[in-house]
């Protein structure tokens, strides 16, 4: 599916963790096989708001940040239910249809293995909500975290939770 705006939706560690309750990884392929809802055509299914979407844009988005406009995403394992985030790539319209031609000869793929995270509510797009503001925490690569969107003397809170 090739959106027609920005990916960025907020989400809550209350949804992060649902989300991730509904993940099963499978030790052979290494894909995480979504056991939720899904559409028709096999994609897993999520509830954002009002409106229902894509379970593996919602992952990717939670590990790599927002998805461009005119950008879909590929599954490199071509096992739909797969919302493993290394089992993604972007692409347009263009690359997809090439990847399927590639698969339909057999050309085998050679994907990288992730574990899922123990705690999936420290993933850097959860945002966290206090005070009906939006608090975007980012885990850098490096182990640091970094917190916007606090109110004025909102630090001290953030050290003592330990967010």
């Amino acid at each position: 599916m090739v959106s027609q705006s920005v990916f960025s939706p907020v989400v809550s560690p209350a949804q992060a963790r649902r989300l991730f309750s509904r993940i099963r990884v499978d030790p052979v392929t290494g894909c995480w096989c979504w056991i939720g809802a899904t559409f028709s055509s096999g994609y897993g299914k999520v509830r954002l708001g009002d409106k229902h979407d894509y379970a593996h844009r919602l992952i990717f988005f939670l590990f790599n940040g927002p998805i461009p406009a005119g950008v879909c995403l590929r599954h490199g394992c071509d096992h739909r239910p797969c919302v493993c985030p290394v089992h993604l790539e972007t692409g347009d319209d263009g690359d997809n249809r090439r990847d399927q031609g590639a698969r339909l000869s057999g050309t085998p793929a050679s994907l990288p293995r992730l574990a899922l995270p123990d705690d999936p509510t420290l993933l850097p797009w959860v945002s966290r909500a206090r005070g009906g503001k939006t608090v975007r925490v980012v885990v850098h690569a490096d182990g640091n975290v970094s917190v916007t969107g606090l109110p004025a003397g909102w630090g001290a809170l953030v050290e003592r939770e330990g967010l």
